[in-house]
């Protein structure tokens, strides 16, 4: 049951940011599209667990799958996505600073 309500909230949050975005499209950065593709996919993602999509289950188990020689390669492409983000909310945040 938890765990319906955990996937109905992340679903009920990434609409929500989604019509957000939508609403305020004029006044929207460029990096700010980051969210709607990962608000999009996280919606994807819920929906295929949610649906047991045989395909989706076989991808998520190889992706913990640590025998699997694709493993490290999966997981350096995460560390690298999420590198990436550090780097563009510090580089946002300084030019933030910057400009009070």
């Amino acid at each position: 049951m938890s765990y319906f309500l955990i996937m109905g909230l992340l679903a009920a949050l990434c609409i929500t940011g989604i019509f957000t975005f939508i609403k305020n499209k004029s006044r929207n950065y460029w990096w700010r599209w980051i969210y709607i593709f990962g608000g999009c996919y996280l919606l994807f993602d819920l929906f295929a667990i949610a649906a047991e999509i045989k395909l989706w289950e076989q991808l998520i188990l190889l992706m913990f799958d640590v025998s699997s020689s694709y493993w490290n390669a999966v997981w350096t492409l995460f560390v690298i996505i999420g590198g990436a983000s550090f780097a563009l909310g510090i580089s946002l945040l300084y030019k933030r600073s910057g400009q009070k």
